[in-house]
């Protein structure tokens, strides 16, 4: 199949797939969280494991104070003395970072990135079940790509 055809296609697999599981995540289709947590595992997005989204979800709802970047783990923010600590090139990126074609452009890879820092940084302080739930999305995940690569040969190299 043409790259052309795959990639936004997956996209948008992806994309639903992801809002699904946001669904999964605050009690539906069912009431039961064990059946919503197997609708949404594993994680077809493959960049962050299903139970970390969830658990950090679920966190991000609890707090009064969303956009606090010290309470709420899905705020893009940094607090005072981060920013302080910022090097002005990045301030600059940061900024750009807070309207809309910045969000779109550099957005995902800028949360991406703070989130494997602070699951490194989580991981590394022993925090219970982090590694665990990357463990487990590592192997959940390793079939689908085993069979995508070898038996559907879609490979990521364009």
């Amino acid at each position: 199949m043409s790259p052309i055809i795959w990639i936004p296609l997956t996209a948008l697999l992806v994309a639903l797939h992801s809002s699904l599981q946001h669904e999964f995540i605050h009690g539906h289709p069912t009431r039961s969280p064990r059946l919503n947590a197997a609708l949404g595992f594993p994680a077809l997005g493959m960049l962050i494991p299903y139970e970390r989204f969830r658990a950090l979800h679920l966190t991000h709802h609890r707090t009064a104070d969303l956009t606090d970047p010290l309470a709420d783990p899905e705020s893009a923010y940094l607090s005072p003395v981060e920013w302080r600590r910022c090097p002005a090139s990045w301030r600059r990126v940061l900024t750009l970072n807070n309207t809309l074609i910045g969000r779109c452009i550099l957005g995902p890879s800028i949360l991406l990135g703070r989130f494997y820092r602070d699951e490194l940084k989580r991981i590394r302080a022993g925090e219970q079940g982090i590694a665990l739930a990357w463990m487990k999305h590592g192997c959940a995940l390793s079939l689908p790509i085993l069979w995508l690569t070898r038996v559907c040969d879609i490979h990521p190299a364009l």
